[in-house]
């Protein structure tokens, strides 16, 4: 958390802190955030304390170079503060120290700003995420990705975090120091929190919705929350001893929120298992589990000790699709944007170099079979059954499925698929090609680990060729007519029938318009 003093304040400090006052007396040592004086005395102090900040604090201080993520010289002379005397600035998360105080032997190994701890405990690790928080001030950070956008509406450019090794990711800022202080009593969310109470860091899903989050932050005022916010999200890992970024496994590191888990992560030898984890709706799959797996694949397959990937359902269900009751009021752009991280999911596992294995428990439905079809290989359990009724809702096929289910199962099994809307058990699903393989009931992740083993033991440059060789660019080209087609179809009399008809568990009363 980033704390800024006074100079009475900083005096102060330095008075009552043991061994500080000559050292800052001396021009050896500036705290200017409460993290670099947390890292310093827990790791020795005086007796060799490590002097760091993160980029996030650093950015604070208004001291720093955005693009370079170092101390900016000409700030430092215009304001006439020594660089010696400034903390190093270093990512927000890797091994700073080890502490010798209060926590003896634990690594020293993570600092984020306040805000910027914000943007990440609702996990928006996307560019267009945004998290809007209410306090004393009302704050906005939106994450742009790792070029630094300037805004000319007023928004501040920050750095939102920086993992390790990996690029910077920067943020927009619209901040309300004392938003608190209108006295409005009644907050609206973007996500339709219902008042004041049930606000907190709330991930919006697209850019779009950014205005609506702005005229909420106008409307801020008092916010005493009587109960934590049920979107509350951070992450949870194991906390060992070893250095942040170790890959050894057995390792797991779950995004965790009030409402669901959303995706688990595990790792098994070279291979990493990816779970759709939303048991409650049948890991259905709304827009932050469309970004989150897209992100979580994406790290696999950049990840060279990952040699393959398994894909599986909690709960005993692969998936019940896309979630409809998120689907509501969208127009074309909040459509693209909807469509946008599932089509990047299916590029990665399409021609992303790493194998990707479906492991298929229950019911695979709508987007469900989407995913495993375009997976390398489909195990399914005995008892799984898959249906691509997208007709029932008014839409059409998405996730390349046009594409993809096709070349599987031949053009006539997939007609019967899709336009009636036809169910396939596994074992039919294992006679036309659906599935490659069959496992008992409840042992379709174990089969798909076993065929994983497999895979990984290939040459991983000639397994990456050659799924790219496959491919082609047929599926790109359809998964561009497939976003006008879905875009247009979201805004159907049609469309909102098949909601309202999923919504009240009844048949749908089609109208052709």
């Amino acid at each position: 958390m980033a704390t800024y003093f006074s100079a009475p304040r900083i005096r102060w400090l330095l008075d009552h802190t043991a061994g500080l006052r000559g050292r800052a007396e001396r021009g050896e040592v500036l705290f200017g955030t409460m993290e670099s004086w947390l890292i310093w005395n827990l790791s020795g102090g005086v007796d060799g304390g490590v002097h760091v900040t993160d980029v996030t604090n650093a950015s604070r201080t208004l001291l720093m170079d955005l693009h370079t993520l170092s101390w900016d010289d000409d700030l430092l002379a215009f304001f006439g503060v020594p660089e010696v005397m400034l903390p190093q600035i270093k990512s927000s998360t890797e091994t700073y120290g080890t502490a010798r105080k209060v926590f003896p032997g634990v690594l020293i190994g993570a600092a984020l700003g306040d805000q910027q701890a914000a943007l990440c405990g609702p996990t928006c690790f996307a560019p267009g995420e945004t998290k809007r928080t209410y306090g004393t001030g009302a704050f906005l950070l939106m994450n742009t990705g790792t070029t630094p956008v300037r805004a000319g509406n007023g928004l501040l450019t920050t750095v939102g975090y920086k993992i390790g090794d990996e690029p910077a990711v920067y943020a927009l800022e619209g901040s309300i120091a004392i938003g608190r202080a209108t006295g409005t009593r009644r907050i609206g969310s973007a996500r339709g929190a219902r008042g004041d109470g049930e606000t907190g860091a709330v991930a919006i899903s697209s850019p779009g919705d950014l205005g609506r989050a702005r005229a909420h932050i106008r409307r801020a005022g008092t916010c005493w929350s009587r109960t934590w916010t049920p979107s509350a999200s951070g992450t949870i890992c194991r906390v060992d001893g070893r250095p942040p970024g170790l890959r050894a496994g057995p390792y797991i590191v779950q995004k965790m929120s009030g409402r669901a888990r959303l995706i688990t992560v595990t790792g098994h030898d070279a291979t990493r298992v990816l779970t759709l984890d939303r048991p409650e709706v049948r890991n259905a799959i709304d827009v932050p589990t469309r970004e989150l797996l897209r992100d979580e694949l994406r790290r696999a397959v950049d990840d060279p000790a990952v040699r393959a990937v398994v894909l599986t359902g909690a709960g005993g269900t692969f998936s019940a699709g896309g979630d409809v009751r998120s689907m509501e009021g969208a127009g074309p752009d909040a459509v693209r944007a909807r469509l946008a991280p599932l089509h990047e999911t299916v590029r990665l596992i399409a021609t992303g170099g790493t194998p990707v294995i479906a492991a298929i428990e229950g019911v695979a439905a709508g987007l469900g079979v989407s995913l495993a079809a375009v997976c390398d290989h489909v195990v399914a359990a005995e008892d799984a059954r898959f249906v691509a009724a997208f007709g029932k809702v008014g839409l059409v096929p998405d996730g390349g499925l046009l594409w993809t289910l096709p070349r599987r199962v031949g053009m006539g099994r997939a007609r019967d698929m899709l336009l009636f809307g036809t169910p396939v058990p596994a074992s039919r699903a294992y006679e036309i090609g659906l599935a490659d393989s069959l496992a008992p009931p409840g042992a379709a992740l174990a089969a798909a680990l076993e065929r994983a083993a497999g895979a990984a033991a290939l040459a991983p440059l000639s397994v990456a060729a050659a799924k790219r060789l496959l491919v082609g660019d047929g599926l790109e080209r359809l998964m561009e007519a497939e976003c006008l087609e879905q875009a247009a179809l979201f805004g159907t009399v049609d469309f909102a029938e098949g909601r309202a008809a999923f919504a009240e568990r009844r048949p749908p009363r089609f109208e052709g318009r």
